[in-house]
């Protein structure tokens, strides 16, 4: 049988039906699996232009290999097919994690150890094929097993380390396979087995996996000078130069020493921002002398930063991890004004355009306790045993019924959600106790010259819902720091463009801005989804003509695949936020109002490059007004007759974000009548007034967020 009709599905979608490999015969051999396995990675390569694609093809030739396995009983077939799912899984790792594109790794890594394959969801994995692949006594599986399993060791920790991710399936390997698999490394010597090494040090470093470490870093240490790969040889160097303790045999220092003369002109531009951030980032004083030339590195970075197509953004976070050390030293120190410029160097914001408000950044959690700190002040607020920020994650996924991980917990358990990122009213209440014990915002009256503060930045992988907290708590409202850019001076309202989506309430929403907006002499255009089309609302968007576009729709975020998240508009009409860049230059600053679900929601981490609907939009030209999370309708129909109310009265947008939160809260009568006296159209203060809503309940008031 030849290879073409032992996979029919694959060679009907193969754009290249005339290779030759097609023809050949296919048997269980040694020759057969070579073929295949090339085979395999001419097709995935074929379409490695587009994630998605290399996936669906990955994906297919799966389904025809587990297909075929399940037609078999006999043991060496069954494993032949079982090594071509092993490669199949762990080349798409390899092209995945290069890419730092973590997301879609979790699915792969238990595809890799698992008899099921779906696109999507959750797979229950066992690691038993690595004893069945080492023991088989088929010597060219065994030998091409023992080839392929240092790169899937090198991305399951590499994900692991970055995500916190399959945290499960790495200490299983560890237990059971890693005093094997150092024996192999220690034995064969070969680079990829010692370029793996690389990638689980920090794994058992973060863990307290002591001994393990020491046996691993001996490995390294003893095979370095004979090491023949410079690349791997350099990157030996580089490891224990960083590391966070001396390793090796040697210090740290005398790793740089031994570094820098052999490879200094090898160096990428990130490896060096490694090397220079963990060289000075200890030290508070070494930090602060050397701080200039670090943000020369940084600067390099940013220039040299290898565009990743529309999913550039993920390698743009990963790296950025790099200077988190920098950064919370910075903070603590009250060095704001360095911090905000790292960070500015870093995503190529230059000087002139780099914000310069005073920021009071939050830290969620350094040395057990929260940081604020401002223009040369720092409040260490201590967690107490109630606050832990274990407790306050797993609260927030119990609320939001999302899975976001602890890094460097590693019994820190995940629950399943059957309606994942749909939030739980009840959980909410739960989950504000736990963000106001953990963070007691109160303590920033200790803060000098409050009226000072321009914004808030949270420096955090989580995006903690801390601008509403600290504006219930303290009476404060400040935008949230996002773009880092300079915000040009706020439009004065005079034309508003709405686009009235598809929801149950939009219509009453849209007859209480029209009364707002109109009643002010401020002139509307007013859109609607079963009326225009998406062309008229790209027009009218983009158009300078506008002070405020508000949009009444759905956001669809998608949680584990961010860059594909959109705003969907009604009938069928579906914009990405990379379609909403908006850069018509005016010198002056618009408000978008994005009144629909997650709208205001981030992806990795609160920095300039985070992923999502809203936050991509903000710039010098244009701030944001979204959520947080899922709505009710009734939520948006409240606070958007609130903001339209306010916008009317020309007030600053912070002052509108403060008014509308303080409104919301004083409770649904307060709400009702202060509508009524000012005039809301009577349909839409009937609707408002005979819903049953809990203006108190976290889920309601807290999810309205103001972006800059």
């Amino acid at each position: 049988m030849k290879i073409k009709e032992k996979f029919p599905l694959l060679f009907e979608s193969t754009q290249h039906k005339d290779r030759l490999i097609w023809d050949e015969t296919f048997n269980y051999n040694e020759n057969a699996a070579d073929l295949c396995c090339a085979l395999f990675d001419f097709e995935i390569a074929d379409n490695q232009t587009s994630i998605d694609l290399a996936q669906k093809k990955a994906l297919l030739i799966l389904t025809e290999v587990n297909s075929l396995k399940g037609q078999t009983q006999a043991e060496q077939e069954i494993l032949f097919f079982d090594y071509l799912k092993f490669y199949v899984c762990t080349g798409m790792l390899r092209f995945l994690t290069g890419k730092k594109i973590f997301p879609y790794c979790f699915n792969w890594l238990c595809r890799s150890a698992s008899e099921e394959i779906a696109a999507e969801g959750k797979c229950n994995f066992c690691l038993d094929f690595i004893s069945i692949c080492l023991s088989t006594d088929q010597k060219y599986i065994k030998n091409r097993f023992l080839d392929l399993l240092p790169t899937w060791v090198r991305c399951l920790f590499y994900y692991s380390n970055h995500t916190g991710g399959h945290k499960e399936m790495a200490k299983w390997f560890m237990e059971e396979y890693l005093e094997h698999y150092l024996k192999l490394c220690a034995y064969h010597k070969d680079t990829e087995k010692l370029y793996s090494l690389l990638f689980i040090a920090p794994w058992l470093y973060k863990f307290h996996f002591n001994q393990a470490l020491e046996k691993l870093s001996d490995i390294l240490s003893e095979n370095v000078t004979a090491c023949s790969d410079r690349k791997i040889k350099k990157a030996i160097f580089l490891h224990f130069a960083i590391a966070d303790k001396s390793m090796g045999g040697r210090t740290r220092n005398e790793w740089y020493q031994a570094l820098i003369p052999a490879f200094a002109k090898e160096l990428t531009a990130t490896e060096n921002l490694q090397l220079v951030s963990s060289r000075y980032s200890r030290d508070l004083e070494l930090l602060k002398a050397h701080l200039s030339e670090l943000t020369e590195v940084v600067k390099k970075v940013a220039k040299e930063r290898k565009k990743q197509g529309d999913l550039d953004e993920y390698h743009t976070s990963r790296i950025f991890s790099v200077l988190e050390r920098t950064l919370v030293n910075l903070i603590k120190s009250g060095q704001t004004k360095q911090a905000t410029a790292l960070i500015g160097a870093y995503f190529g914001i230059s000087a002139e355009e780099l914000i310069r408000l005073n920021i009071l950044y939050i830290i969620s959690s350094v040395e057990d306790s929260v940081i604020f700190s401002s223009a040369g002040h720092t409040i260490f607020a201590p967690i107490s045993n109630q606050g832990s920020i274990k407790e306050l994650v797993a609260t927030q996924n119990d609320f939001l019924r999302t899975n976001h991980q602890l890094h460097d917990v590693l019994d820190f358990e995940l629950e399943e959600h059957r309606r994942f990122g749909e939030p739980d009213e009840h959980a909410a209440i739960i989950h504000y106790q736990a963000l106001r014990s953990h963070f007691t915002v109160q303590r920033i009256f200790e803060l000098p010259d409050l009226e000072a503060l321009g914004g808030i930045h949270i420096l955090d992988n989580a995006q903690w819902p801390l601008q509403a907290l600290i504006c219930k708590e303290t009476g404060i409202a400040l935008p949230i720091v996002h773009s880092f850019r300079v915000p040009y001076p706020q439009r004065e309202i005079k034309s508003v463009y709405f686009w009235e989506g598809d929801n149950q309430l939009a219509r009453y929403e849209a007859d209480a801005m029209k009364h707002y907006f109109t009643s002010a002499g401020i002139e509307v255009t007013h859109h609607h989804f079963e009326e225009n089309t998406k062309k008229d609302f790209l027009h009218n968007y983009h158009s300078s003509a506008y002070d405020l576009i508000y949009v009444i729709s759905h956001g669809e975020f998608r949680h584990f695949e961010a860059h594909k998240s959109f705003l969907s508009l009604g009938s069928d009409i579906k914009i990405s936020a990379d379609e909403l860049i908006y850069k018509d230059d005016t010198g002056m600053r618009r408000l978008l109002l994005l009144a629909g679900c997650d709208t205001a929601t981030v992806n990795m981490g609160n920095h300039p490059d985070a992923l999502g609907i809203g936050p991509k939009l903000v710039n010098p030209n244009q701030s944001l007004f979204g959520h947080e999370w899922p709505i009710r309708d009734i939520s948006g129909l409240i606070y958007g007759s609130l903001i339209s109310s306010l916008l009317a009265k020309k007030l600053p947008y912070q002052c509108v974000y403060k008014e509308a939160m303080h409104l919301y809260l004083s409770g649904h009568e307060a709400v009702v009548k202060y509508l009524a006296d000012t005039g809301i159209p009577q349909e839409s203060l009937n609707r408002i007034e005979n819903q049953v809503i809990v203006h108190e309940n976290f889920f309601c008031w807290a999810s309205l967020t103001y972006f800059i």
